[in-house]
């Protein structure tokens, strides 16, 4: 089985997993809360997920990548805001 690795020129999109000749950045933290690490997704997904915490896709992914996740949080500019965002419920 031959993976697909993602780039800004296409791959699979870490959210829905199908195929796009473009991918999106799209910030794990939300860059407004301090986000650096990202990941790439389609952007239909990233337009639908915005800076939500428990968007269906964006909890699916987390729970396939808690290192991942774990990791977003650490490098973090702004850990305040980071938590603020964690203890949202939007």
């Amino acid at each position: 089985m031959s993976v697909i690795r993602a780039s800004k020129r296409g791959g699979e999109c870490a959210y829905c997993h199908k195929i796009f000749p473009k991918l999106t950045k799209e910030h794990v933290v939300p860059k407004c809360y301090g986000g650096v690490y990202t990941i790439r997704v389609c952007a239909e997904c990233n337009n639908k997920r915005g800076s939500k915490l428990e968007d269906p896709r964006f909890v699916r992914w987390r729970r396939e990548h808690p290192a991942e996740f774990a990791e977003a949080v650490r490098e973090s500019t702004d850990p305040k805001q980071t938590q603020t965002w964690l203890n949202l419920r939007l």
